[in-house]
């Protein structure tokens, strides 16, 4: 846009309709400036950018010659007409006095002030409104601008032109724009400088801190919420799965009249309920010698396991279903439904030769996993090794419950995280030196803070150590493992060992 029309504009409002709310000529330089200025200043900071230049614009205006002729005739007083020659005047008195001069018939030549200076001509007063209504003109436009060393000739030239373009400078009026050259404050001087502008981006930098520490705190919250609702979940989903299983067998035979205990006598207790039922032989059996009740009964039928569940507590037959295979348990529970007679002379017996040879058993699943668990880790890998060819069976069954050094690093990342929570950590850099690159930048890649640089240490310490303090460290992380192994926490895979998991493994390592 150009400063003509601008003008042009100005002048538009300042139509005599309007004088009442124009402003001094003066104050209509200024704010021109200021307008001008703005513009010239937003044009540099677009073409250079923001800070490397400085502007400052002086407009001066004049009355267009209309204008000025107009006023010089408002302010001119009326011009006196002639009076056409007639001299008023009586003719000389019979006494021979003088002739008395008149300036009106009635008004002599010699009356006082107050009659000679009768008619005054007073000068319309002409303001600025007035002056502004009638039409102004730009008489010259001063432009300094101070360009930051840095920007080049080029550039100069461009700001040049596009600030001539702008004020359509005239160099026949006497415009003038000048270029100098000073150093420019970058933007965090400036921002020094100006208080004002300090303090605003200050509170905006807070706000923005707030914000974020306040989506940080529902972001928490929410995921610290959702986990919550996932162990509730998790809870009550193991619940129900319990509830299923323990009443696993009333459905299959209900009519047997026991809720809770297949092939028992009507109104018997409930699986859940710890009173044993009147009436109702039961067998001295315990719940910690679950295991070597299931490898007793592993190798018998299903009618002869159905002969025994009736006569079982409720926590031993609930582990005992658990423990064995889901198609030996099934098979069992189906011999239950059949109402036959049994003589209770057999059930005596039974229960007699039950219960003493569990007390005379030794060995065991359970046995052979302590044994190993004592044994160092590499004596452990050594007989599991020839073990798996020497009894495939056998191996399987170990091989979700006996952990090897090298089986650890065979983890998922979270489940490796939950040991090295346990673990100790100058034992782990004990351990780590004897491993690969690969194993020790996982590891490491877990630990953060104060627990990786301990580690980091021990790594560099350990070159030092003999075999015997290596075999130790095995040992007590393998242990903190196997801890976690029996909570639960950790689920070794089966291909630890190389050998497939016979069915009911799995159930039996729960």
């Amino acid at each position: 846009m150009s400063l003509r029309f601008v003008v042009a504009a100005l002048a538009l409002c300042a139509a005599p309709s309007r004088a009442a709310d124009l402003q001094p000529l003066v104050q209509e330089e200024e704010r021109l400036n200021r307008e001008l200025q703005s513009r010239v200043q937003e044009m540099l900071d677009r073409l250079i950018g923001i800070g490397r230049a400085a502007v400052s614009v002086s407009v001066s205006l004049e009355l267009t010659p209309e204008a000025k002729s107009y006023v010089d005739a408002r302010l001119a007083p009326p011009k006196e007409k002639a009076s056409g020659g007639f001299d008023w005047s009586w003719a000389p008195s019979s006494d021979g006095s003088a002739a008395e001069r008149f300036i009106l018939p009635g008004f002599r030549d010699d009356a006082g002030p107050q009659a000679r200076d009768l008619r005054q001509y007073l000068p319309e007063a002409i303001g600025p409104a007035v002056a502004l209504a009638v039409g102004t003109r730009i008489r010259r436009i001063s432009v300094r601008m101070l360009l930051d060393p840095g920007i080049s000739e080029e550039a100069q030239r461009q700001c040049t032109d596009a600030i001539a373009a702008l004020i359509s400078f005239d160099g026949t009026r006497g415009d003038e724009l000048q270029v100098g050259k000073m150093r420019m404050p970058p933007p965090y001087e400036r921002l020094l400088r100006d208080p004002a502008a300090w303090s605003g981006s200050l509170v905006r930098i807070l706000i923005a801190l707030l914000g974020c520490m306040a989506l940080a705190a529902t972001l928490v919250a929410g995921e610290s919420w959702r986990r919550s609702l996932e162990r509730s979940v998790d809870r009550v989903s193991g619940a129900i799965l319990a509830s299923v299983r323990s009443r696993a067998p009333e459905a299959v035979a209900p009519e047997l009249g026991a809720p809770g205990r297949p092939g028992a006598p009507a109104g018997s207790q409930a699986p859940g309920e710890e009173k044993e039922p009147e009436g109702v032989l039961v067998f001295d059996i315990a719940v910690e010698q679950v295991p070597r009740l299931c490898d007793l009964l592993r190798r018998e039928s299903p009618a002869n396991i159905a002969l025994v569940l009736p006569h079982l507590k409720p926590e031993v037959y609930r582990g005992l279903l658990a423990q064995l295979p889901p198609e030996t348990s099934a098979k069992a529970i189906a011999a239950c439904a059949p109402v036959r007679y049994v003589d209770p002379a057999l059930i005596e017996t039974l229960k007699d030769e039950l219960e003493s040879r569990l007390r005379g058993l030794t060995g065991g699943v359970e046995h052979v996993v302590a044994l190993l668990r004592e044994a160092g880790p590499r004596t452990r890998g050594e007989i599991l090794n020839e073990l798996r060819a020497i009894d495939p069976a056998v191996a399987g069954q170990l091989a979700g419950r006996v952990l090897l050094f090298e089986d650890l690093w065979q983890l998922q990342d979270r489940e490796l995280a939950e040991w090295l929570g346990r673990a100790d950590l100058g034992e782990l850099g004990l351990a780590l030196s004897a491993e690969g690159e690969a194993t020790r930048r996982r590891v490491l890649g877990l630990l953060t803070g104060t627990a990786r640089g301990i580690v980091e240490q021990g790594v560099r310490l350990a070159a030092s150590a003999d075999s015997a303090k290596l075999d130790a460290a095995r040992q007590a992380l393998v242990a903190a493992a196997e801890r976690l192994l029996d909570e639960g926490k950790l689920k070794l895979p089966s291909r630890a060992l190389g050998v497939a998991i016979p069915e009911g493994g799995a159930a039996a390592r729960a």
